[in-house]
């Protein structure tokens, strides 16, 4: 009775305990009193034993940890590693400790009465993960710029030809755009959030850190693609990082076993929707109707309109739907690579080759020549990483590859083929018979035809148009040498980087032209059909054109990266020069582009919470005059990792990671259009020997005097102040992850406001007698937002699976455009978008 009346007595001092509680205490005491001695007895002995607990926290690899929380499970009690990594609290023994660090997996102990060893497993997810940035690599738990990217195997799950046609969908806030499926010419133009000038949008693409064309990479070469939106991701490119800038970073090998890898796919290519097209019957019936809706006679009589519609007469009354005639159903495409990696302590190595395949979609004849589409290309990649010394890796890379496009002849390129099939009459000719291309005549003894139209395989040749095809082969060789030497002998963290790059290319363009005779069939008495000849069927002549590139660039840097307790600094101090060969084949060919810059970053963390970054360029390109030929681009950013905040445990279950972040700056944009060295004295021209009476410049001496000589005269007019156009950027972003980052989402608000947009200035009156030269006074505002999540998770340990969405929005509006007057004000570009089509809003219903 005694333990009775004291869980009455408990129930009693709390008011508001329910009933149920009451009972679960009765029957608790009732049951076994000796048991609640005896927890009672437990609470007391583990308050006696609590003492100083002591103990360091390390990572994998013994590195010491700074500023790891550790507390007491279900307690207040807590505390935080120290400098050394070491921790003292004062807590029971036995209880369980929670040891946590961003970057790093938390792990539960229990507390011992002497010095403890906690070691942290790092967290893929978080710490181990690093962006590709400008010129280095960061942590990606502390990035504030904005970049997105994609990695390896993402990029060659789709088999295409070119990664440019890879990245749609990718990417939030790059946008692709295929303006040909042609084979070897169907890299789609890439767009780094959307359109801010009339000129040149296009971004800054580098491969391993140069230059290059990324649209002829193997995808199985490559280890990610970053693309870097904002300016503080892309000040350090100086005149150069406006439109944005896509990195692609190669694979490399790791010190392990030889792994050999082989990917093979073949895909079938057909074609999308076909315009639908009208027969000969249709096409005849329309056109008398158009007729009779104008009040003019049929021109299509019914003798042949009967001859349309029963297809008696197939060879002079055709009836040809030109796209199946012409085109295949489908054709194959093939990529394969093998590759090899792997290493051991001292060289690393990875080397892979790969071919891919691309047949065409025209129909050959049965030719004696090669005038299909086609596309073959040879990929090879061999890179080397050495360590000479324990302080110093020397890096080798060679790439390149060899390609071949085949494409038919028609001097007006695919495009023209395209239109040609179908703006060609289905009667216009019954196609090939016998290798011999047929047309139909409107001067038949029974029944005539009112006209006969285009022809719709302008390709195969006849007496009247040239047919053939054109051949491109393609030799590409890049090498790259980098020295990377870590010169902890004179302070921790620092190091020093050199590297040099040589690319060049050669091609060769071979064109042979045919013509063919055309036959026109002639029907006789008997009814069969004989056919009149037009014209020969030439030999093939052949021309061949050789086009090269060359290039080369040079980096030197000096990197700094170190922790000082809960401080982490990295800096960089970079300068770089490159040169171009060959770079225009029409202004001023033989004088090569060059770059020439220095780069500056400093990034700074305060326990992996609060961070800041400051970026800036100096460079400059020779397309300038001497006083307008640099620029300084400078570029900020701060970033808050909230959720490691005291405030946000609460939400740790639900929202485990949450970092807002802000970036303004200035970037430029050098490719301004015009031509090139506008800053030159005004250009002039010289006279074919045409008289002025005949358009000409040409003068003569004396009244009887008939020799014309050449007048020079003034070609256009030049701007010395001409420069790259300045684009102020700024973006405020804000990545969260839910439920232990399986789900992780990044949003972005940006807006840029783009300036010196190279224009004519067309308000100027036209009795000044010259063109107004180029000058840098557009201006352009661009805003959107980009949401991307994506959602990643297991079931059991084989089996993962993750979805994601990028959504993308982008406007534009011009500013100032320098238009000449209008007579009406939705006539101008000015208060649009780019590329807006001028229409008159009848009601606001209506657009």
């Amino acid at each position: 009775m005694k333990h009775i009346l004291f869980s009455l007595g408990r129930w009693n001092t709390k008011l508001f305990v329910k009933p149920p509680i009451l009972i679960f205490c009765l029957a608790a005491s009732f049951l076994s009193p000796v048991g609640i001695q005896s927890a009672s007895a437990a609470e007391n002995i583990i308050q006696q034993q609590k003492k100083m607990i002591t103990g360091v926290v390390t990572d994998s690899q013994g590195e010491v940890i700074i500023g790891a929380n550790v507390k007491v499970q279900g307690d207040k009690l807590g505390t935080t590693t120290n400098i050394d990594g070491t921790f003292k609290l004062n807590a029971p023994v036995g209880a369980k400790l929670v040891v946590s660090f961003i970057g790093y997996e938390t792990k539960t102990v229990v507390a011992k009465g002497e010095a403890m060893k906690i070691v942290l497993a790092d967290n893929s997810t978080m710490l181990k993960d690093v962006e590709i940035v400008a010129y280095g690599v960061q942590k990606k738990v502390t990035l504030t710029g904005a970049v997105s990217s994609v990695k390896s195997e993402e990029l060659v799950r789709t088999p295409v030809s070119s990664v440019n046609n890879i990245l749609a969908g990718q990417l939030s806030g790059v946008t692709t755009i295929q303006y040909s499926g042609e084979p070897g010419s169907d890299a789609a133009s890439v767009f780094v959030r959307g359109q801010a000038t009339w000129t040149d949008s296009s971004p800054l693409i580098q491969v391993d850190g140069v230059e290059r064309s990324m649209s002829d990479i193997d995808p199985n070469e490559i280890e990610s693609v970053s693309v870097l939106k904002d300016a503080s991701a892309t000040a350090v490119f100086g005149v150069r990082g406006a439109n944005g800038v896509v990195l692609i970073t190669t694979k490399r090998g790791k010190e392990a076993k030889a792994k050999i890898s082989i990917t093979t796919s073949s895909s079938i290519l057909t074609p999308t929707k076909m315009v639908e097209q009208a027969n000969s019957y249709e096409y005849a019936t329309f056109y008398n109707q158009m007729r009779a809706n104008d009040g003019l006679t049929a021109m299509f009589s019914d003798a042949v309109m009967a001859k349309f519609k029963d297809h008696s007469d197939p060879i002079r009354f055709p009836d040809t739907r030109w796209a199946d005639y012409i085109m295949k159903d489908a054709t194959m495409q093939t990529q394969h690579n093998i590759n090899i990696s792997g290493g051991s302590k001292g060289v690393r190595y990875f080397i892979s080759a790969g071919a891919y395949t691309q047949g065409g979609l025209f129909k050959e004849f049965g030719q004696n020549y090669n005038f299909g589409y086609q596309y073959n290309r040879f990929n090879y990649r061999s890179n080397l990483d050495i360590d000479v010394t324990k302080s110093t890796i020397l890096s080798f890379n060679i790439a390149g590859n060899v390609s071949n496009a085949n494409k038919p002849y028609t001097g007006q390129g695919s495009s023209g083929m395209i239109k040609a099939m179908y703006q060609a009459t289905p009667f216009s000719s019954p196609g090939i018979i016998d290798g011999k291309y047929i047309s139909t005549a409107t001067d038949y003894d029974d029944v005539q035809l009112p006209f006969v139209g285009g022809s719709g395989i302008t390709y195969f040749g006849n007496a009247s148009t040239t047919g053939g095809f054109m051949q491109t082969n393609y030799n590409k060789l890049q090498f790259d040498l980098q020295l990377d030497q870590k010169m902890d002998m004179l302070t921790k963290g620092l190091s020093f980087k050199v590297k040099g790059s040589y690319n060049s290319d050669f091609s060769v363009y071979k064109n042979g032209a045919v013509s063919k005779a055309t036959y026109f069939p002639v029907l006789q008495k008997d009814g069969n059909i004989l056919y009149k000849k037009t014209g020969e069927n030439g030999s093939i002549s052949y021309t061949e054109t050789t086009g090269k590139g060359r290039d080369w660039y040079l980096e030197s840097s000096l990197n700094y990266n170190r922790s000082f307790g809960q401080n982490t600094i990295t800096a960089l101090l970079l300068y770089n020069q490159s040169k171009e060969y060959y770079y225009s084949s029409s202004d001023y060919p033989d004088i090569p582009r060059g770059y020439v810059g220095l780069v500056g970053r400093v990034t700074y963390d305060w326990n992996n919470r609060y961070m800041a970054e400051f970026n800036v360029g100096y460079n400059g390109s020779e397309n300038f005059a001497p006083s307008k030929r640099f620029g300084t681009f400078p570029a900020g950013s701060i970033g808050w990792i909230a959720s490691e905040e005291n405030f946000f445990k609460p939400l740790k279950p639900i929202v485990n990671f949450m970092k807002l972040r802000a970036s303004w700056g200035l970037v430029g944009n050098d490719k301004i259009g015009g031509s090139r060295f506008m800053y030159l004295a005004d250009p002039y021209g010289v006279n074919n020997g045409s008289f002025s009476s005949r358009g000409g410049y040409a003068y003569n001496f004396g009244i009887e005097n008939s020799t014309a000589y050449k007048g020079a005269y003034e070609d256009s007019k030049n701007n010395p102040d001409v420069t790259w156009e300045k684009a102020f950027k700024q973006d405020y972003g804000v990545d969260v992850n839910f439920l232990s980052d399986r789900l992780r989402t990044t949003f972005d608000y940006y807006y840029e406001h783009r300036t010196n947009i190279l224009l004519r200035d067309y308000t100027a009156p036209s009795i000044i007698g010259f063109t107004v030269p180029y000058t840098n006074q557009g201006v352009v505002n661009s805003w959107g937002w980009e949401l991307s999540a994506k959602w990643q998770d297991k079931i059991g340990d084989k089996f993962r699976y993750w979805a994601g969405v990028n959504l993308s929005y982008n406007q534009n509006k011009i500013i100032e455009e320098k238009e000449a007057p209008m007579n009406n004000d939705y006539q101008y570009a000015k208060g649009h978008r780019i590329g807006a089509r001028s229409m008159y809003q009848l009601s606001e219903f209506l657009l």
